[in-house]
Order: structure tokens, then sequence, then C-alpha cells
């Protein structure tokens, strides 16, 4: 008597729907990851931020060489800053007060531009007395400075670049494409924080 023995395998449809499983959880992994990557890079930026606003403070309080520094006559009293504005979302400038005038100059007075890349932009600057919208003023421009030997920022902002105003606070929001913010406080007390927040549109 023969015997047939016979191996089952899997079915199209089988088949097919292990297909369709595997791609929809590689879809689910890709679009996770891709959230992950531009949260980390936002938060990256904001970093850079406040160690760039705290590189500006180094060089105040130290009594940096300004010719050392930013190219110019050598000067151990120069004001040292951080210059952000919206007419450019993409950039903020680390400069030395050469011209001795207390502000912000131009490429001239630059250290450092810092580029902003990945998607991710400045969404929104304020200043006042404290977070909040009856207590920090939408403006466009914020001048961070640091002067020997003062610790302490000495904060600027307003919206023409001639005539800014002193605060004690001022916070500089930044959005990647997906949406998620971060932002970076500013204290005359000296304090710079990073924070993660949520804002359901632009103010």
């Amino acid at each position: 008597m023969s015997m047939h023995f016979y191996k089952k395998g899997f079915t199209l449809i089988e088949l097919l729907v292990a297909i369709a499983i595997f791609t929809f959880m590689t879809a689910i992994l890709v679009v996770k990851y891709a959230g992950f990557s531009e949260g980390m890079t936002l938060t990256n930026l904001a970093y850079d931020v406040a160690l760039t606003l705290r590189e500006a403070q180094s060089y105040g309080i130290n009594a940096a060489d300004a010719k050392n520094v930013a190219g110019s006559a050598s000067d151990f009293n120069k004001t040292y800053g951080v210059y952000f504005t919206r007419g450019n979302d993409y950039r903020f400038t680390l400069y030395a007060d050469l011209d001795g005038d207390g502000r912000y100059g131009g490429a001239t007075e630059n250290i450092r531009v810092m580029n902003i890349k990945q998607g991710n932009r400045l969404e929104y600057f304020c200043a006042g007395t404290a977070a909040g919208v009856s207590s920090c003023s939408v403006v466009t421009i914020i001048d961070v400075r640091f002067t020997r030997p003062d610790p302490a920022p000495k904060i600027y902002a307003g919206t023409v670049a001639n005539a800014l105003t002193l605060y004690p606070y001022a916070e500089i929001r930044m959005k990647s494409l997906n949406g998620s913010y971060r932002r970076v406080v500013v204290r005359s007390s000296g304090q710079i924080s990073v924070e993660e927040t949520q804002f359901t549109q632009s103010r």
C-alpha cells in the first residue's frame, strides 16, 4: 500500500496578508522615526541658541579680546551679544560691538552666523515682564547683550532696530516642520532655559 505525504505551504491569501501587515508596521515605524528625528533636531537647535547666549556671556564677563574673536582692533571692554530678527527666520548672529555704540551694527560686527537647517525656523519672539500674553508682547527683534563686568544680560527688544526697549524677560520660540515647538527663555537675572511647549497657533 502506497502512502502519500503532502506538505502544506502558505496560500496566496496568507502571503498577501503577511505582506500587508509587514508594510503597515514598517510605515508606522517610518512615521514615528521621522517625528522623533524632527523633535531631536529642534531640541538641538534650542540648545544651540542657549549655548550661543552663554558664549556671548562668557566673552563679556571674561573680558575677551575683540581682536581675537572678531578680527578688529584690540579691546577688552566691548559688548558681546546675540541678535535675532524675524526678518530672517533661519539664522541668528553672535556679535561683538566693535564700534562701541552698544548694539548690533551689522555684518562687520559678526563673530559667527548660525544658520538654521532641516526645516526648523524661528517662529515667534516676545519680550516683557514674564511669560504669558498679558505680560509678554510680540516683537520682531531681540538683542541680548553682555558687557563686562556684569554677568547679567541686557535684553533689548522691539520692532525697530534703532529703537529697542530694555526688558527683564524674553522668549524665542522655534518650530519644526511637524509643528513641534521649543523655546528659549532669557531673564535679566541671568537665567537661560530651554523649554518644550505646545501652541495651537502662532501669535
